[in-house]
């Protein structure tokens, strides 16, 4: 399925359905078993990205 930005989305009662099951289920169902595990180079990189979206932040709120 292809959405254009900005379109709006209508969900039958099957697809609410379907996200109010899925949304009550506990993460521990969740199978992560097909996403490879980050690399430490990989991890260094995301955690230095939040750090600095996170200063910058608090740059402009002062």
């Amino acid at each position: 399925m292809t959405v254009q930005a900005g379109a709006r989305i209508t969900r039958t009662p099957a697809d609410a359905e379907r996200l109010r099951r899925l949304a009550s289920r506990p993460d521990s169902e969740i199978d992560f078993s097909d996403i490879p595990p980050l690399t430490a180079e990989e991890y260094e990189a995301a955690k230095r990205s939040i750090e600095e979206r996170s200063s910058k932040k608090l740059q402009k709120a002062s």
